[in-house]
């Protein structure tokens, strides 16, 4: 105000009146494509290695080694370029005639991976700060306000019919908002130039939360060992088994809220029994686990299952199972600014440090709140306030039946239905605060609600809870294969996956279509050594859900194609296909890149070892 004021000449007060009249109306600093802030090229590299030694002829050690390196894009919250990313694993395991044991270590390193929005962010930081952004953006368009007044009047004095007249014509207001933003945009950092480039440069040298590389090494360790005790008992089949993992993450404070590291351990046992009955017709099996992570309460999970052999070669089964899963790392620990909002980990301690539950109201009521303020008729009773529950593991009842037959040696049948209900379904939900210029709490009244109409890091919170409602979804498959003469099949299996319940506010995240299916034919030996195969693809049209985006993701149908060929002589197998080869351009999930065909040829030697 006090430079409008000294641009302008106008009196303080004078210019506090026209810079009031500006609109109430959520205003974006102009962005950049992606394309400019991240590499698009994707390239990967894997070794996947294994030493085996029989101890005895029951006895058998091994040592496996994976390795995996790559630049990539991934889509979580926000956009991020996997760079120089890499993960590695080596394991140990033992393994004899009743018994196993393994263990095993995974390593990851983010290597000069980084958030491809913070980068964005900086680089108009560093052309022109937000405040004196939205400050010159401002001060043009009430600006704009004083010049029309005055053109209508002949004097600066403000005219709110005047004033009610312009703002009331989305043309003018249209024009004016355009105005703003070209004078707020000058001497904007164009993509390619040097400054572009330095400060591009500039904000991939720090860190998260001040630069836009994270710096995770995190790490995983698991160790779990089974006993079949069929050596020992023989009127029933019994099999018990223990675990134990340990996660240690050590983002550095880039993704979790870990300056000091974070060690979450768990642990779990088993007890399975199996029993055939009546000449083996009828198989009846059940087991019980206990599993306990050390932020939450031990989970007990009992299962029985029977299958029934009506004839040789049908069955019919039927299972009742119950499980839980226990919110991930990021659901329990995630403190990540990602400029529209801050992720929070589910634990309590989040909900205390960022005090959540206090002026705080969720993201779909302030929506609502904005809309009713930019229609005119500001409505606060359609916000909603939000009282945080800390995150807990999330329980299932699996209910299924199914049948698999076989008939004829030439046609194959495999159906299912499941029901499952869901109690304390993981979710996450976005919620916005009542805060002033200084980050402070405000109480909630009439004329503090306006400060609800931007949101950022600061006020606006997306994190992890449990939804109150029961959740159910079932679904169906079905699928045959079928030999036909001289080699030839066709095959075809059928999905259908349904989420019952409505969410509501909670973002569900079930990214499922409700229909998909896949019909195949080929010939693995048309000639000894040539075969083909061509799959058609489609699923349905669905609903995507994610802290990144909301979306429609349309139907989708492909075609997949692929010949093979041996060549004896050298040992050698040639496969040359692709995905998608009519090259039908489409998205799998919302906010996600267009895909189209891959085409690959490769050559498979095995010979090495051979004698």
């Amino acid at each position: 105000i006090q430079s409008f004021s000294a641009a302008t000449g106008l009196p303080v007060p004078l210019a506090q009146q026209y810079a009031g009249a500006i609109p109430a109306q959520p205003v974006n600093r102009t962005g950049y494509r992606e394309q400019y802030l991240v590499d698009y090229n994707a390239e990967n590299m894997k070794i996947n290695t294994s030493l085996h030694y029989r101890l005895s002829d029951d006895i058998e050690a091994s040592y496996t080694f994976n390795y995996g390196y790559g630049t990539s894009i991934y889509t979580g919250a926000q956009r991020y370029s996997l760079k120089n990313f890499n993960i590695s694993q080596h394991k140990l395991e033992l393994t004899g005639d009743n018994f196993m044991v393994r263990g095993y270590g995974t390593f990851e390193n983010s290597g000069d991976s980084y958030i491809a929005d913070f980068v964005g962010f900086a680089v108009n930081e560093a052309y022109r700060p937000n405040a004196q952004w939205f400050g010159l953006y401002g001060a043009t368009f009430a600006g704009a306000l004083l010049q029309q007044v005055v053109q209508a009047t002949g004097s600066p004095a403000y005219n709110q019919a005047v004033i009610d007249a312009i703002l009331g014509n989305p043309q003018a207001v249209s024009q004016i908002h355009m105005a703003a933003r070209n004078a707020a945009d000058q001497g904007r950092f164009e993509p390619g130039t040097p400054q572009f480039e330095a400060a591009k440069e500039a904000a991939l040298q720090g860190r998260v939360p001040d630069g836009a590389l994270f710096d995770d090494q995190s790490r995983f360790f698991h160790v779990d060992g089974l006993y079949d005790f069929k050596n020992e008992i023989d009127f029933v089949n019994m099999q018990v088994g223990a675990s134990f993992r340990q996660f240690q993450l050590r983002s550095n404070g880039t993704i979790f809220d870990d300056a000091d590291g974070i060690d979450i351990n768990e642990y779990g046992a088993f007890m399975q029994l199996a029993k055939p009955l009546l000449e083996d017709r009828l198989r009846l099996s059940g087991s019980i686990r206990y599993d306990k992570n050390e932020n939450f309460d031990g989970q007990l999970s009992p299962r029985i299952a029977a299958v029934v052999s009506v004839v040789p070669n049908h069955n019919i089964r039927a299972s009742y199972q119950t499980g839980f899963r226990n919110p991930s790392t990021q659901g329990q620990y995630i403190d990540l600014n990602v400029i529209s909002a801050r992720l929070l980990g589910g634990l309590p301690r989040f909900a205390d440090k960022y005090r959540v539950s206090e002026s705080t109201f969720t993201i779909d009521s302030v929506m609502d709140f904005t809309n009713s303020v930019l229609a005119g008729s500001s409505n606060p009773g359609v916000l909603v306030p939000y009282t945080h529950v800390p995150v807990k593991p999330e329980q299932i009842q699996a209910f299924e039946v199914g049948y698999k037959g076989l008939f004829g040696n030439n046609l194959f049948i495999d159906a299912a239905y499941y029901y499952n209900i869901f109690d304390d379904f993981i979710t996450q939900i976005r919620v916005r605060q009542l805060q002033g210029p200084d980050g402070s709490i405000l109480p909630v009244a009439p004329q503090t609600l306006p400060s609800l109409l931007s949101g950022d890091f600061r006020n606006t919170f997306q994190i992890y809870t449990n939804s109150p409602k029961q959740v159910h979804a079932h679904g169906a498959v079905f699928g045959f294969e079928y030999n036909l003469p001289q080699n030839y099949q066709v095959s075809f299996n059928y999905n259908w996956n349904k989420l019952i319940s409505d969410l509501g506010t909670f973002q569900n995240d079930f990214n499922t279509p409700e229909h998909k299916f896949n019909i195949m034919f080929g010939n693995r030996r048309i000639t000894p050594n040539l075969g083909f195969n061509v799959t058609f693809r489609w699923q349905d049209a669905f609903r995507w859900e994610s802290s990144f985006a909301m979306a429609d993701v349309p139907a989708v149908s492909m075609l997949d194609a692929q010949v093979t060929y041996r060549v004896p002589q050298v040992n050698t197998t040639v496969k040359l296909g692709g995905s998608n080869v009519l090259n039908e351009s489409y998205f799998l999930s919302g906010g996600g890149p267009s895909l189209g065909a891959i085409y690959y040829i490769s050559l498979t030697y095995d010979s090495v070892f051979r004698r």
